[in-house]
């Protein structure tokens, strides 16, 4: 949790959403999970911002979510926390830099909104609608259609093949 873009993301969250989703879900939590919590981060910790620093397990702490917030802001890449989330059936709502790194099928399974209070309504939305939920858990199968070993050492056999196809043809051309 002290890598800058996952602390701001908590800071930020804190800051400008939660608050909106607590005037419409005044029973919703918000945990904090990750090692490293900043002093700042313990801080804030309360009733309604659990800070759990280190979890042997974080499959637990996805499972009894309703939903997953990835309010990332700064960042590349794919967001793992995004990739478990989906994997285990549990709904997501994002900023467009946190799934920047998906593949499209996966993007298409998350909420994404950078503005807050859009980024509020959306957490509300999934807290609200159990059938939110279940879209999830029987799309899930995509992440590993997309994702699993199998399918990128394909992709990466596939992409190889063709360069070897491309070299033996430049080749050919110049002999």
């Amino acid at each position: 949790m002290s890598y800058f873009p996952n602390a701001d993301a908590v800071y930020f969250f804190t800051r400008e959403i939660l608050p909106q989703i607590l005037k419409e879900e005044p029973e919703a939590r918000f945990y904090v999970v990750g090692q490293n919590p900043t002093k700042k981060m313990k801080k804030m910790s309360s009733e309604k911002i659990i800070i759990t620093g280190f979890v042997n397990e974080i499959k637990y702490e996805y499972l009894k979510s309703a939903v997953v917030v990835a309010p990332i802001r700064f960042g590349a890449g794919m967001q793992n926390k995004i990739v478990e989330a989906l994997a285990l059936g549990i709904p997501v709502v994002a900023t467009s830099v946190a799934v920047n790194g998906l593949p499209g099928e996966l993007k298409d399974l998350v909420f994404v909104s950078d503005d807050p209070k859009e980024f509020a309504k959306n957490v509300v939305a999934v807290i609200r609608d159990p059938n939110i939920r279940k879209q999830v858990q029987i799309r899930r199968y995509i992440v590993k259609d997309t994702l699993s070993l199998e399918v990128i050492g394909q992709k990466l056999e596939n992409y190889l093949k063709e360069l070897l196809t491309i070299k033996v043809k430049t080749n050919e051309i110049k002999s």
